[in-house]
């Protein structure tokens, strides 16, 4: 019959579109993540757990590289031991500089107290160039100015001019405070010598200096009593008065004492040999007795 040799044909609708041969392989070669987990499902009767938890123990055996993560651990190891290394080798250095420059400070101010002839607190630097006035004026200044608890002595380190700025003799210095002094007294002058402020209920000025003979010391010291108060007076804080000044004889703690006192009794200068070589001037009596005390520990230890 001859519809039997018609091919068949299927009918065409508006929603059967026509698929060329290649986009049929294209489609066909594609394939699903689900399309794969239901095929291992069928075939290994695997259940969905399973292979999750097969997935989890993957990924814990073999991390997945994190951002960052990508210095070698041998390589950060060394790293990290160099940079310790090199902080250790700073603590150390910062250490032993502290502990040399400590020691040096102590060292210096060891050599400093040795060359003194009493022991001090604080001490404060006068160029030997200054004139009289300016040495005056510096000496006032540290009256005013030294706020230290009672029995504190300022030092004042007189030295000379330079890079290499040492100490001066004490002739130099017996220049600066006393003009006037007598040549008998400024050439028996020698080193040690202090010059400083003691501490008490109020601040008050000494010098201390040493004699190489004490005959023409004492001879000498007696002939500048005649300008010693004028000499001293800028730096004692002592009142010019029309009525001359004299010195009159006292003793305290079986010591001869010069002293000069003012209008109504009161005393504003002394001096005396504490020792056989060395002069004490100060105020009055309570700051002898202060430094005095000072004096013979000091000479007691040593």
């Amino acid at each position: 019959m001859e519809e039997n040799n018609v091919p068949s044909q299927e009918p065409r609708g508006e929603h059967s579109p026509s698929v060329s041969p290649e986009q049929h392989i294209r489609l066909k070669s594609l394939r699903t993540y689900e399309g794969d987990v239901a095929e291992a499902i069928s075939h290994t009767n695997t259940s969905i757990t399973t292979i999750a938890v097969a997935e989890q123990k993957r990924r814990l055996a073999q991390p997945e590289p994190q951002i960052g993560d990508t210095i070698p651990t041998g390589a950060k190891n060394r790293l990290f031991g160099l940079v310790g290394t090199l902080l250790l080798i700073l603590g150390i250095s910062a250490i032993g500089g502290v502990y040399y420059s400590v020691s040096q400070n102590n060292k210096k101010i060891e050599v400093i107290k040795k060359e003194t002839i009493i022991s001090f607190s604080h001490s404060q630097t006068i160029q030997d160039s200054v004139s009289y006035e300016q040495f005056a004026e510096a000496i006032r200044s540290g009256v005013r100015d030294f706020k230290q608890p009672v029995n504190s002595v300022l030092y004042f380190n007189i030295i000379g001019s330079g890079a290499t700025a040492t100490g001066t003799t004490a002739r130099k210095v017996a220049n600066l405070f006393g003009p006037h002094m007598p040549d008998s007294l400024s050439r028996t002058l020698t080193n040690p010598y202090m010059v400083g402020i003691y501490s008490f209920s109020t601040n008050e000025p000494f010098i201390i200096l040493t004699t190489e003979d004490s005959a023409l010391g004492y001879a000498g010291m007696l002939s500048w009593e005649k300008e010693m108060v004028t000499d001293l007076a800028p730096i004692f804080g002592i009142k010019s008065t029309s009525t001359p000044y004299t010195f009159t004889d006292e003793e305290l703690r079986n010591k001869d004492l010069r002293i000069v006192t003012d209008e109504i009794g009161k005393t504003i200068l002394l001096y005396s040999f504490i020792d056989k070589n060395t002069i004490l001037i100060t105020s009055h009596e309570a700051i002898f007795n202060a430094l005095l005390g000072k004096y013979l520990t000091g000479h007691t230890t040593r």
